[in-house]
């Protein structure tokens, strides 16, 4: 089985380099080969742009949103959620323990205060 498909690898290969090397239409195929590789990465950058544009989007909402004056609706849903943080935090172990349990403290400690993180700073700060 193994050396079957070695040698099935091997055919392919060869039939591939017979392909991009042949002397008379191997160079229209290379210039065939690359044009298709530089729009498929350029489609590729384009679509990672417009996918950070969107995530760097969706951060700036969900900031604002951490701002105080939550409904008790909120408030509760944002304690369980930042307990359930914190406890999987003690399950973990150095990096993944340290971030999951900052981020569940602090979003339990903003549900349990009613005040954002930006409450927190000066008021020269916030404006």
């Amino acid at each position: 089985m193994e050396s079957t498909l070695s040698f099935l690898a091997g055919v392919g290969v060869g039939a591939g380099l017979m392909y991009a090397l042949d002397p008379q239409m191997g160079q229209r195929r290379r210039a065939q080969a690359r044009d298709t590789v530089q729009e498929l990465w350029h489609d590729a950058r384009k679509e990672v742009d417009g996918l950070t544009h969107d995530v760097s989007r969706r951060a700036s909402e969900a900031v604002s949103a951490l701002h105080g004056d939550w409904s008790p609706t909120t408030r509760l849903l944002a304690g369980v959620v930042g307990s359930g943080l914190l406890a999987f935090g003690f399950t973990q172990r150095f990096p993944t323990a340290c971030i999951f349990g900052t981020v569940g403290a602090a979003v339990l400690g903003c549900a349990a205060t009613n005040y954002g993180p930006a409450d927190l700073l000066p008021e020269r700060v916030r404006s």
